[in-house]
């Protein structure tokens, strides 16, 4: 996660859930100008609690799409 900060990855909030045992954040990953494909396009944090603190974590990240060939003619 350091290499993909130092290389300009960042990520903004776009869901929050919280309960008293579970936490799931999903983010938007994004990539740096110069290299568009660093990271998939989006994550989810899901946090595991006991008595208030992180006990597990866990992280999803969205798949990348695919380009794929129409029929040649």
């Amino acid at each position: 996660m350091e290499g993909d900060l130092a290389a300009g990855v960042r990520q903004r909030p776009v869901h929050v859930l919280a309960g008293r045992d579970v936490v799931v954040w999903e983010m938007d990953l994004i990539n740096p100008a110069d290299d568009p494909a660093h990271c998939p396009p989006g994550v989810a944090w899901l946090m595991t609690r006991d008595q208030g603190r992180v006990t597990e974590l866990r992280l999803h990240h969205a798949p990348v799409a695919t380009v794929t060939a129409g029929p040649a003619n």
